[in-house]
């Protein structure tokens, strides 16, 4: 079972210093990055230019897709209030 929470806004950050990771095949405008230094994964709202930190769990034999939908869902649960 896969489990993604969002814990929260990163409010200092540069992007220049994440891995691009999903979400630049097509018009999503949420991008989605990685960095050496966590194992976190990181979503960039492009329509409000705002930063993330989401934690999946368990991941093994889930798709690129799955993850990537996962963490946009997580993300747009947290922002509107439901977790």
């Amino acid at each position: 079972m896969t489990i993604c929470y969002c814990t929260g806004q990163v409010k200092d950050f540069k992007l220049d210093d994440y891995v691009p990771y999903m979400g630049w095949i097509g018009h999503k405008k949420h991008k989605i990055y990685t960095c050496e230094a966590s194992k976190s994964y990181f979503l960039y709202d492009e329509s409000t230019s705002e930063f993330y930190e989401l934690v999946l769990i368990d991941i093994n034999s889930v798709s690129k897709a799955a993850i990537y939908d996962s963490l946009v869902n997580a993300y747009v649960a947290w922002a509107d209030g439901q977790v």
